[in-house]
């Protein structure tokens, strides 16, 4: 009995450190204190960060279900409830971001969408969740930006729902996809001085720029390491740039072990020879095929003597 109720104490007290992250709780405006007066009305989002959305490049109008508004509430609404919304702020909070985390993100400006329902946006009876309509013309877009667009809920026609503390607002970036965004079926060989290994995984390239792309790198990406690279007009894989947690040593390659690594390990343990049968660079040679929509790659990161090589045939399944 007693690990009974220290397992409770520990989710009583969880529950009510979650609670406090909110800012109408600590006011008492709702919370458990109120648990049956309020219900509120919030925009869910998984992180502080903005939430990215990628359209794919076309000229033409597209509907978008832009923006989430739900009922934080054991059952559906009893009726419908309308919900406003503001976003006069979107320039600060914009500017704000781009200072603070030394971003680009420019203000989606109100002659690059429409918003079929004004900023009201209603949650129907019978449901807990309602979004906010937004209609774009990718081709209006700069594909070389990313823009942005602040929400924040303001109103509520009905007094017994209240606007959460905290989930009240998202911060949204819009950007068009180019042409080689898209999921990748990734095979190949990562030449290791102490850890070679087959390559084999489903991978996304997504969009930076009209050009450019951004790859996770390897079987690597999990713990942060990604690299950028242009599609040049011939289809060559030019200016490949470390991102996140890749050693700046990280380039393109055009030869095969320009470091010199002892990559023996790898030849024992799978038969595999750096420079020599399936992995020479004049086939993994940083080109992207039109016709098959595949990229040969071949990149390392790692100083002279202990580099890291991969050679990685990427093939779009989606």
């Amino acid at each position: 009995m007693k690990t009974v109720y220290q397992i409770l104490g520990f989710i009583l007290l969880w529950s009510l450190s979650s609670c406090l992250k909110d800012e109408n709780v600590e006011n008492q405006k709702y919370g458990m204190i109120n648990l049956n007066q309020y219900k509120i009305i919030e925009i869910p989002r998984k992180s502080a960060e903005p939430r990215g959305v990628s359209l794919e490049s076309k000229n033409e109008l597209v509907s978008l279900d832009f923006l989430k508004v739900h009922l934080s509430a054991e059952n559906p609404a009893n009726e419908d409830i309308k919900v406003t919304l503001n976003l006069d702020e979107s320039q600060t909070v914009i500017d704000d971001y781009n200072t603070e985390h030394g971003t680009k993100y420019e203000l989606l400006t109100p002659d690059l969408y429409q918003l079929p329902n004004a900023l009201e946006v209603t949650i129907p009876k019978g449901s807990k969740d309602a979004y906010l309509k937004v209609n774009i013309n990718p081709s209006t877009l700069d594909p070389v930006k990313t823009y942005a667009i602040f929400f924040k809920i303001t109103d509520i026609d009905k007094d017994q729902y209240a606007i959460s503390g905290n989930f009240d607002q998202e911060l949204i970036t819009i950007s068009v996809k180019n042409e080689w965004h898209a999921t990748y079926k990734v095979t190949g060989f990562c030449f290791h001085p102490t850890a070679p290994r087959p390559i084999e995984e489903t991978k996304d390239l997504t969009t930076l720029g009209p050009i450019t792309m951004y790859a996770p790198l390897g079987d690597l990406y999990a713990a942060g390491y990604y690299f950028k690279f242009d599609v040049s007009a011939q289809n060559t894989l030019i200016n490949g740039v470390n991102l996140g947690s890749t050693p700046g040593t990280f380039a393109l390659l055009s030869s095969d072990n320009p470091s010199g690594t002892n990559q023996l390990l790898a030849d024992v343990n799978y038969g595999a020879k750096i420079g020599q049968g399936e992995w020479v660079s004049s086939k993994y040679n940083n080109i992207y095929d039109p016709v098959t929509k595949t990229f040969w790659l071949h990149y390392a990161y790692g100083n002279p003597g202990a580099a890291r090589e991969f050679y990685e045939k990427w093939e779009r399944i989606k």
